[in-house]
């Protein structure tokens, strides 16, 4: 019961010169933390009787209008799920989710008994996916939140008789009228998502599925955004939680939950033909070959024949050490290529930490300095560093982690990065290609930001530099305990020099240079382009043609 609304007309009879009137033993972080009492989402308990504006209805007399808002409500609140907000300001919000089996008989029986499975129906669904998500395929708190609240995500009914009642009401539902024509859509679409989730935790692929549910979801449909308020609870986490207020959940549009199902279904067809690849099936069926992604990036970047990896040999006193590295390599190739999967915060971490463990194999293979495929693959380990630097640095615009005075130092990071990844670089492949469209961008808001209305006044501080930056600062070891000090490394007076650079120049020059940098940029671009076909860099040569 939410009692937030009688605490405030109560302390409307407190004076205003009112005091808190505490024991001297007792601080004020104790008070604070009872007050916590008074909270809608952490108490349930009130000497004032409450009425609820309305009362769910477990049997009430909806039409076919009124139950396809129901279901397009229900969609809503999945798909803000999915996106990651909490069961209680989602799902459980939905008082159907509770008593599936109660949906009682109406005036038009066909249409409750669609309404009814189809909420059962909704129910497994949550079900199927809460137990692929709670098998460690995301990380808790981070991409979605896990926690049921003590309340059971199961269902007794197996898919397979879901799917009989299913078909059952679809065939009684009259196709002539055309709400009831758009609760069978809906019904079928409910149906063949069920469906596909069921397979695809069986470990197989539903090609036949797929295409049928994306034929459903061409068809045009009234959506409904007005829906029966008794069948939902909004204040549902204030009686289900214990803790801390949540955050704001922000809950999409009906269109938009449909478009989100449209693309998710785009997606699992293509993933449908990406796990035909005998790699991604050994991946799926947890059999990574590790040495055939290692060897491909190798063989990709340096042009040394596959395989190479594995014919290298050291004197027997170096032998251990050899064969620990190259499963090191390994298995820092494999959990690079994994990174794209994560959420964007991980990813950002990720490639932090990865660009410190590709240094230190790097260092390893810098010992054997006369040996020319050492010092080759020396070069492609610093290049997979780098990569790891850049992706870094450009997620911190993603992510908002850089302030309008740290964007200046940013650039020249980025500038340093990549300049060190081109003369690397054994033959130019698009990462290459992707470092030089980068170092001509970084080039180019150099030139701008000394401007007059883009400067900033305060100067970024060593101490900020240096926390800023104090992954790609780390300098691993060698095997004798000695630091490795080769390999890119961020100079705070660098930095202070390159800006100083900058800003001897006139406003015409610096204005003439972010052009040609620019157009280089696009060149580059372009060049891409021609490589990979992808909307991404499509859209980037639009964005840099508008500049």
């Amino acid at each position: 019961m939410d009692i937030t609304q009688a605490f405030k007309e109560a302390c409307t009879a407190l004076p205003t010169s009112a005091r808190v009137v505490k024991k001297p033993t007792t601080t004020y972080l104790e008070l604070m933390n009872a007050l916590l009492i008074f909270a809608p989402r952490t108490d349930t308990g009130s000497s004032i009787i409450f009425q609820d504006e309305c009362n769910f209805e477990p049997s009430p007399d909806h039409t076919p209008q009124e139950v396809c808002a129901i279901i397009d409500r229900l969609l809503v609140l999945e798909m803000a799920w999915w996106r990651g907000s909490t069961l209680s300001q989602t799902i459980y919000t939905n008082l159907h989710f509770f008593y599936p089996e109660t949906l009682g008989e109406s005036s038009s029986p066909v249409v409750s008994i669609a309404l009814r499975i189809y909420v059962v129906a909704f129910v497994k669904t949550v079900e199927l996916v809460w137990n692929e998500i709670s098998k460690k395929h995301v990380n808790d708190s981070e991409d979605m939140w896990m926690d049921h609240y003590g309340i059971p995500i199961s269902l007794t009914d197996p898919v397979e008789d879901i799917v009989n009642y299913m078909q059952f009401a679809l065939s009684q539902l009259n196709r002539g009228d055309p709400w009831e024509e758009d609760v069978h859509v809906r019904l079928e679409n409910r149906m063949t998502l069920l469906l596909c989730l069921h397979v695809y935790a069986q470990g197989k692929i539903p090609h036949s599925t797929l295409d049928h549910m994306r034929e459903l979801l061409d068809r045009p449909l009234h959506l409904q955004t007005d829906y029966p308020k008794e069948g939902f609870e909004d204040n549902m986490p204030s009686y289900i939680r214990q803790s801390m207020p949540l955050l704001p959940v922000h809950l999409p549009s009906v269109e938009e939950s449909y478009q989100e199902l449209f693309y998710m279904t785009h997606d699992l067809m293509r993933l449908s033909q990406i796990v035909l690849n005998p790699h991604v099936k050994s991946t799926i069926e947890k059999h990574v070959d590790g040495d055939f992604i290692i060897d491909s990036l190798i063989a990709e970047e340096t042009c040394l024949p596959m395989s190479i990896i594995h014919q290298l040999e050291l004197p027997p006193n170096s032998a251990k050490q050899l064969i620990v590295w190259r499963d090191l390599v390994r298995g820092l190739a494999f959990s690079t290529q994994m990174v794209p999967i994560m959420n964007p915060c991980r990813q950002r971490r990720s490639h932090s930490s990865l660009s410190f463990s590709w240094y230190q194999r790097a260092a390893f293979a810098e010992m054997f300095p006369l040996d020319p495929t050492f010092r080759k693959l020396s070069q492609f380990l610093h290049c997979m560093r780098l990569d790891c630097l850049l992706n870094v640095a450009l997620a911190a615009w993603d992510l908002d982690l850089i302030t309008p005075r740290e964007e200046r130092c940013a650039w020249w990071w980025v500038e340093q990065v990549t300049r060190e990844r081109c003369a690397l670089s054994l033959r130019p492949t698009w990462k290459s290609v992707w470092a030089q469209v980068w170092l001509n961008i970084s080039r180019a808001m150099q030139a701008l930001l000394p401007l007059p209305s883009l400067t900033t006044t305060k100067e970024l501080s060593l101490e900020e530099f240096c926390l800023r930056y104090k992954w790609a600062r780390k300098r691993p070891l060698t095997v004798t305990g000695v630091k490795v000090y080769s390999g890119l490394f961020p100079k705070y007076r660098s930095w202070q020099a390159s800006k100083r650079q900058w800003d001897s120049f006139s406003e015409m020059e610096v204005r003439q240079m972010a052009i040609e940098n620019f157009e280089d940029a696009l060149r580059a671009l372009e060049t891409l382009l021609r490589q990979l076909r992808g909307s991404a860099i499509v859209s980037s040569v639009t964005i840099l043609r508008k500049v």
